[in-house]
């Protein structure tokens, strides 16, 4: 009978496991996801462009 038991032990920490983790998923897409949601806005607008400026710093090495 112990072997049932632990079976349902079981399958209650998968249910805990998922009840826990589905919210979390959920609260990181919100707290996470809202800078992705806004990082394609910025590349629609010239001011990541200047992101790329530094790269010309190697240019005035050769004298």
């Amino acid at each position: 009978m112990t072997l049932h038991s632990n079976a349902v032990e079981d399958t209650d920490n998968w249910l805990f496991i998922g009840l826990a983790v589905i919210p979390a998923v959920i609260i990181a897409l919100i707290a996470f996801g809202h800078q992705p949601i806004y990082q394609p806005e910025l590349l629609g607008t010239p001011t990541p462009t200047p992101t790329f400026t530094p790269t010309p710093t190697f240019t005035p090495t050769p004298t």
